[in-house]
């Protein structure tokens, strides 16, 4: 018992210990959320802001152009109007963000309070269990104790009992034997006298004569039979005397023995039924004891199983009321969102009555151009994106070859006309390659980027953007191979030397009102070097690009050698064939 205790004890000091680190880290978690949340509803405040300033600086351009001066006042009232709707509206979406902060808050808290209870409840059950168990055992143990005990003391009165028959049975017989001894010897002894008796007068036939003389004297008679036989007493000698009683002795010997043995051997059978007696009941008490054992080890699956059935119970009522808080916040979440779509929708519904005009549908297709689509999406929402981490993105850099000689020896405007018509073949090839972004454009180099818009991506979606890149690749070179130098005052053949390499880069939106998307990492870096050192006319990728693929055969690869990277060694390479 008190081995239970003290591993009962041990037991639920563990257990508390497990809850206090358990709520421990719930607060770590709650305030690392609360923190974010800080972040968004910080993040939220100044996309607000930079999009009221946006929608101010296009209402004073429009106001500037508007000459009349009633509807300059007319429009100005009607901004002030909107200006306050929107900061309204704006209002109610930092609102519509807190409330579902809180109820994320709310929702975590009490899943870790429902899963706190359940590990309480599932230990409580698996402590009375454990009670119930030892207690089951004890008993088991002190049934068995108290039933052996009990055989033994009757195995020990069987045996004296038996002990005792067995002495009274052996005293019986000796005195029995003893008695007929004695009566045996007595009667060997007047036999004895006889046969001497009948000797002496057979050898003095003296005796004989006077005995049948003196017939009518009694006395006479008398006094010589006893005369006679004094004489014959004194004629043995010690030796014969001694002879016959060792005779006498040893026949008494042999019949005493004889005796006892056919007395025991009767009594045998008796003492044979006893000890099938004693056996027979040593046996029903290890019967009863091997039965008591079954029922005890019976009642102690039959317990285990009704804890088993208790836990499993207890845990999928648990899983069931998880299951039920999860959903009924899922539905809060959603309506929320749904709230805030409707209002967002409001919101844009307002403003785009503004958006008709030719300069504000340039310039929705100028960011169109300059950013992502996934960064455009996420804008129209409202905000401006946080930077992403991507896993897996394939950049491919290209440039023209010789370029800066070109610019030397070549007309400016020729120049400018020939890097027109390269951007042409871009946009055309870039058009029909919707995976593929251009991230950037400077002189005759050219950046672009497959992969963007998932920050994780699934081993088939690697496949496919560096399937995209590569494709892209190809189609590019050959559509730029297609232009005639010669029209702008060229003497060579116009080639790119491209470089890709894949791997994880970091991106985001730079700028509040000349926005740009830029990308940076070593990813980056080692696509501009598989640039530096390709060859005119020639992709060389990387052996990383080429691990993407995994067992997709679409594209053929010519080893080329290896490439020094500052800061990551020699890297082998590979030519890209068409």
């Amino acid at each position: 018992m008190i081995i239970f205790q003290e591993g009962a004890a041990q037991t639920a000091a563990a257990f508390n210990s497990i809850i206090r680190e358990k709520r421990n880290a719930f607060k770590v978690r709650m305030a690392k959320m609360e923190e974010h949340q800080m972040v968004e509803r910080n993040e939220l405040g100044w996309a607000q802001e930079r999009l009221a300033d946006t929608v101010r600086n296009l209402r004073q351009i429009e106001l500037k152009r508007v000459k009349n001066k009633t509807q300059v006042t007319k429009q100005i009232r009607e901004n002030e109007l909107i200006a306050q709707q929107t900061m309204m509206r704006q209002q109610k979406e930092r609102e519509f963000l807190q409330t579902l902060q809180l109820c994320k808050a709310r929702h975590a808290s009490e899943i870790n309070e429902l899963e706190i209870s359940g590990m309480e409840e599932l230990e409580e059950i698996h402590i009375s269990q454990r009670s119930e168990e030892f207690e089951l055992i004890s008993k088991n143990n002190a049934l068995e104790s108290d039933m052996t005990r009990s055989l033994e003391q009757q195995k020990w009165k069987f045996e004296a009992d038996q002990l005792m028959q067995k002495q009274i049975s052996a005293r019986t017989a000796l005195q029995r034997a003893q008695k007929k001894q004695a009566n045996q010897q007595a009667k060997l002894e007047k036999s004895g006298r006889r046969i001497r008796e009948k000797d002496l007068i057979a050898e003095y036939p003296l005796i004989r004569g006077e005995r049948e003389g003196a017939g009518d004297d009694s006395a006479s008679e008398s006094a010589s039979e006893s005369q006679s036989e004094g004489t014959i007493q004194s004629a043995f000698s010690a030796e014969e005397e001694e002879g016959r009683l060792a005779s006498i002795n040893n026949l008494s010997g042999t019949l005493n023995e004889a005796d006892i043995n056919s007395k025991l051997n009767k009594e045998a059978p008796a003492l044979s039924d006893e000890e099938k007696m004693m056996a027979s009941a040593i046996e029903a008490g290890n019967e009863s004891l091997k039965n008591r054992v079954l029922h005890h080890k019976k009642i102690l699956q039959e317990l285990k199983r009704m804890h088993k059935s208790a836990v499993d119970q207890k845990t999928k009522e648990n899983r069931r009321k998880m299951s039920e808080i999860l959903k009924d916040h899922e539905e809060e979440i959603e309506q929320l969102k749904m709230d805030q779509a409707e209002v967002m929708k409001e919101f844009l519904a307002v403003h785009m009555v503004e958006q008709d005009s030719s300069e504000n549908l340039n310039s929705r297709n100028l960011t169109g151009a300059l950013l992502p689509p996934h960064i455009m999406s996420k804008m129209e929402l409202g905000g401006i994106p946080e930077a992403e981490d991507f896993d897996s993105v394939t950049i491919i850099v290209c440039e023209i070859d010789n370029f800066r000689k070109m610019t030397t020896s070549v007309d400016p405007v020729n120049v400018f006309m020939l890097l027109e018509a390269v951007n042409h073949e871009f946009d055309v090839v870039l058009e029909s390659n919707s995976q593929v972004y251009k991230v950037d454009g400077v002189s005759g180099s050219y950046i672009l980027a497959s992969g963007l818009g998932l920050e994780v991506k699934t081993p088939q979606e690697v496949v496919d953007s560096v399937k995209h890149a590569f494709a892209c690749a190809l189609e590019i070179q050959k559509a730029i191979m297609q232009i005639n130098a010669s029209e702008f005052g060229g003497n060579r053949p116009i080639s790119l030397r491209i470089g890709v390499h894949t791997g994880p880069v970091f991106a985001g939106v730079l700028g509040t009102k000349l926005i740009r998307y830029s990308l940076i990492g070593e990813t980056f870096d080692i696509a501009f070097r598989m640039c530096e050192t390709s060859e005119p006319g020639k992709l060389q990728v990387s052996k990383n690009s080429i691990q993407g693929l995994a067992d997709d055969d679409t594209f053929e690869f010519e080893e080329c050698g290896e490439v020094e990277v500052k800061g990551q060694g020699n890297l082998r390479t590979f030519w890209l064939l068409d």
